[in-house]
C-alpha cells in the first residue's frame, strides 16, 4: 500500500468520545491548539497493510477483532466450522456481512490463533 498523505488537526475539540482520531500508522498526523478530554482512545492508529490482508474494513475497531481472536483462543479443540460460527456470530463477522466474506476472514484468524501469530503486542 502507498504511504498516505498527512493530517493536520488544528483548533479542534474531542469531549468525551469513543475514539477522537483514526488513521493508518503510516499517516503523519500534527495536531495543534487541540483538546482532547474524557476519550477512551485519544489516536487510533491501524496498520493498514494487516487489515488489507485480512480482507477487513479498515474503519473496523481494532478491539473487535482482539475479542474475536480471544474467543477463538478459548477454544482451542473446536473445529474450523464452530469457529467460523464464532467469527460469524461476532461483532466483526455482523460488520463484514457477506458469508464469504466472513468466511475469508475467519480462515485468516483461525490460522493466526492456530500458529500462535500476534496480530498486536496485546493480543
Amino acid at each position: 500500500m502507498e504511504n498516505e498523505m498527512g493530517l493536520t488537526i488544528d483548533g479542534c475539540t474531542f469531549i468525551s468520545c469513543g475514539t477522537a482520531v483514526r488513521a493508518p500508522s503510516t499517516i503523519d498526523i500534527v495536531a495543534k491548539n487541540t483538546v482532547i478530554q474524557g476519550c477512551q482512545k485519544g489516536f487510533d492508529l491501524f496498520d493498514p497493510e494487516v487489515m488489507h490482508k485480512l480482507d477487513i474494513p479498515t474503519d473496523v475497531n481494532p478491539e473487535d477483532i482482539k475479542a474475536v481472536i480471544a474467543e477463538l483462543k478459548k477454544h482451542p479443540n473446536a473445529t474450523d466450522q464452530e469457529m467460523t460460527e464464532t467469527v460469524a456470530r461476532s461483532k466483526l463477522g455482523t460488520v463484514l456481512g457477506a458469508t464469504e466474506r466472513v468466511t475469508k476472514v475467519a480462515a485468516s484468524l483461525i490460522a493466526i490463533v492456530k500458529t500462535g501469530v500476534s496480530l498486536w503486542p496485546d493480543a
